[in-house]
């Protein structure tokens, strides 16, 4: 149980000078990716609302002051509204998945399905998963868990089955 997330665990595996550069890397991606997600986020607002580059703007700036605000007011509500925030979009995701999967007749799969493409689809999914979900940041809250052993763990394979069958989801009802 640690507060140093990711960088403990490189620095109990490989050593202090490795968990330096780990720690620096993720310091550094927030400083950068924080206010660039924040953009993408107004550009999906503008787009949404037809607001241009001043909507975009001034919603990327809300979201990084909210953001900041919710720090302030510690983990507990911060973590409330990411869970919220997490849960509207799997919702999303599986109303959107829903309404847009291909019809079948029973027990048949719809047409232009060979397995060729469940398998570049699962690759897909796999590859956003690691890419995008973010889910190895937990492990900075290793010394909140009762048991980190167990709970971390456990946690993972919650975390990747839940994404992988919400990206399968997405990807089955798009192509």
């Amino acid at each position: 149980p640690d507060g140093g997330g990711v960088s403990t665990y490189a620095r109990r595996a490989f050593g202090a000078r490795v968990a330096t550069v780990i720690g620096w890397c993720f310091y550094v991606s927030i400083a950068l990716g924080a206010p660039a997600a924040a953009g993408f986020a107004g550009a999906y607002v503008a787009d949404s609302l037809g607001g241009g580059r001043q909507t975009q703007l001034i919603t990327s700036g809300l979201l990084i002051v909210a953001v900041a605000v919710m720090n302030w007011f510690g983990i507990r509500v911060s973590g409330r509204v990411q869970l919220v925030i997490a849960g509207t979009l799997a919702v999303l995701l599986l109303v959107a998945t829903r309404c847009r999967s291909p019809p079948t007749r029973a027990g048949r799969r719809a047409s232009g399905w060979p397995p060729a493409r469940a398998a570049a689809i699962g690759t897909a999914a796999a590859l956003l998963i690691w890419a995008f979900a973010g889910w190895e940041v937990v492990t900075s809250l290793s010394s909140d868990y009762r048991d980190p052993a167990r709970d971390i763990g456990r946690a993972t394979v919650v975390a990747l089955t839940v994404m992988g069958v919400m990206y399968l989801g997405v990807a089955v009802a798009t192509v």
